[in-house]
């Protein structure tokens, strides 16, 4: 419709701008900043219509007054503009949608009104956008909008440093989806399910195994059929690594049950003396077992065992058929070890995750049996690694015993070489009793499976370890006075060696912070344990070893060198010594990483000093 404009007020407007050119009016000075997009008027030109003003409310919705020309519509470019031409205390101007909202605010809604029917937001200030300016939502309104605009519309979490950008609320949302709370500072939202949390706590399967290593486990006989073969080749008649042993055909030449009854009965003892409640109660090393208690009484069992066969040899009990059927024995502690083997086996399938052994663990049934599915397997309350580990160390003493006293009863007197090789041996076995604490700190006892390979190494190692004794009786190898002094102070260092090195390794890990410690160096690690650099630590890599390496070697020289068969079980000993280094030297590279590097470039050898 076409606009009127009374003709006074376009006079007085006229002579105004005419009075005070340069200066802006009293009107325009009192107009709001809000008057580009005809949001308000000037108080000025509201009071000279007191009849609009009280115009009742009703009337906004009808066709807009005459006076239009304060809503003259824009673009949004030129609003923009302006926008951005205001000085810094304007108020960016809303758009203006359509000229009845414009009316209804310029004649029947204050500006409080207004502002009190906005809705009342707490979010961080957003930057203008000049392309697509927020809308103004009317309050009137009854219209609700899209569920599409509502997502929209949602404002996202502030960032961190109190601004929200489109950034932070798409990496809010992409941590949301992975479990993570971002308000939380990195925390998971939400509790791991119960199979989860099995998972993460079960070790890692080494589940590929090679044909190789599946076809080489049967190898592990080896350590019964050696000592077999070279108790069989060393005999009265002959004793040379030249001649193959006769092979009896016969079903009672390998199998006795007298035999079987004895080694039975051995291990029923040993059991029973280790229920009983005396001796020291100890705390195992924290491992992945947790921390348990062991009652250390071996030295008691060796004391009982040792002296009541003694006893019973003198009251002429017939103790020396152990002697006449070594053969069968052996047999019969190999298929003992057999049969245990499966059981073991058998029992791991309820065993905690945490006390698995990963070497044991994989998809190949004979590596499983071979090297233990269980870490520290227990029965009756026992463990049977410790018992197995004692049983063994008492009937190598009791062997040794009984090869001096059946030699003293076959010539009247014992030889001075076959007695110093019998007390190197026994020396082994009191040694690991009396200190028996400090075997639950070692690696093999920690971190090593007790399966079909160490159960056979417990029950046959007891004749390996007396075979020199049998070689000295039956080829009546005798040395003179200083040759025994000789070997036996080769033997004395190679023992207090390992015996030094396994007590400050026993102690350092039982009391990092041990004052009698402090003077030894040492190399942190990420695993928060420490790695001794020296002592007998700072010498070689493995001085413990290195022990057992010069005690074999001391044993061996009272052989002599007229037969080679006495040396095949010692060379066989000393392998299995290196090859153990090179097994514990993987293991703490594995485990220590950068840390045992150091170690390593700083103790260069592991068993020889400038050798290897």
């Amino acid at each position: 419709m076409p606009r009127s404009r009374t003709p006074s007020r376009s006079r007085q407007a006229r002579g105004s701008r005419s009075r005070s050119r340069g200066r802006k009016s009293p009107a325009r000075a009192s107009r709001s900043p809000g008057r580009v997009g005809g949001a308000s008027r000037s108080p000025a030109r509201v009071s000279k219509s007191p009849a609009r003003a009280s115009a009742p409310a009703s009337r906004s919705s009808q066709s807009p007054p005459t006076r239009q020309r304060v809503t003259r519509s824009r673009s949004p470019a030129r609003v923009a503009a302006a926008a951005q031409k205001a000085v810094p205390n304007s108020v960016t101007p809303p758009p203006a949608e359509s000229a009845a909202p414009s009316a209804e605010l310029l004649t029947s809604t204050p500006k409080s009104e207004v502002r009190a029917r906005r809705p009342l937001t707490r979010t961080a200030p957003v930057p203008v956008e000049v392309a697509s300016p927020p809308p103004v939502n009317n309050a009137n309104s009854n219209s609700k909008p899209a569920p599409e605009e509502e997502e929209k519309e949602k404002a996202p979490e502030p960032s961190p440093s109190g601004v929200t950008t489109r950034h932070s609320a798409r990496i809010a949302n992409k941590l949301r989806e992975l479990g993570i709370d971002p308000a939380a500072g990195g925390d998971t939202a939400r509790e791991p399910s119960p199979a989860a949390a099995e998972e993460d706590l079960k070790p890692k399967r080494d589940t590929h195994v090679g044909w190789g290593r599946a076809l080489l486990t049967p190898m592990v006989l080896g350590i019964a059929l050696l000592p077999l073969y070279v108790y069989s080749a060393c005999n009265k008649k002959h004793c040379s690594i030249r001649r193959v042993p006769e092979v009896p055909t016969a079903l009672k030449a390998w199998f006795d049950p007298v035999a079987f009854a004895c080694v039975l009965g051995f291990l029923a003892v040993q059991v029973a003396i280790s229920l009983l409640p005396v001796g020291r109660e100890v705390e195992g090393q924290i491992s992945k077992q947790g921390i348990r208690r062991y009652r250390c009484n071996g030295f008691l069992s060796l004391v009982l065992t040792v002296g009541g066969v003694v006893l019973a040899y003198y009251l002429d009990a017939p103790v020396m058929i152990a002697l006449l059927k070594l053969r069968l024995l052996m047999v019969a502690s190999a298929v003992t070890a057999l049969l245990l083997a499966p059981l073991l086996h058998w029992r791991a399938r309820s065993a905690h995750l945490l006390d698995l052994n990963s070497a044991g663990d994989t998809d190949s049934l004979l590596v499983n049996v071979s090297e233990g599915r269980e870490l520290a397997p227990r029965l009756l309350g026992l463990d049977v690694k410790l018992l197995m580990t004692r049983a063994c160390c008492v009937a190598a003493v009791l062997l040794s015993v009984l090869f001096v006293l059946a030699e003293r009863g076959l010539k009247g007197e014992s030889s001075p070489t076959l007695v110093t090789a019998a007390v190197m041996v026994a020396a082994i076995g009191v040694d690991h009793m009396w200190f028996e604490d400090t075997l639950l700190t070692t690696y093999t006892f920690m971190n090593e499976g007790f399966g079909l390979k160490k159960l056979l190494g417990a029950m046959v190692m007891p004749f390996s370890m007396t075979f020199n004794l049998r070689f000295i009786m039956v080829t009546g190898v005798s040395h003179p006075w200083y040759a025994l002094v000789g070997c036996v102070m080769i033997y004395l260092v190679g023992y207090l060696i390992q015996r030094s090195a396994n007590s400050q390794k026993n102690e350092f890990r039982k009391n990092p912070v041990n004052p009698a410690l402090a003077h030894l160096e040492t190399i942190p690690t990420t695993k928060g344990k420490k790695l001794l650099v020296s002592g007998w630590w700072g010498v070689v890599r493995h001085p413990n070893h290195l022990g057992g390496l010069l005690m074999i070697v001391a044993m061996s020289l009272l052989l002599g060198f007229h037969h080679a068969l006495g040396w095949v079980l010692p060379a066989c000993a000393a392998l299995g010594v290196v090859m153990q280094a090179r097994k514990v030297d993987a293991f703490c590279q594995q485990k220590y990483g950068a840390a045992w590097e150091r170690y390593a470039a700083r103790v260069r050898y592991r068993l020889i000093p400038s050798v290897f």
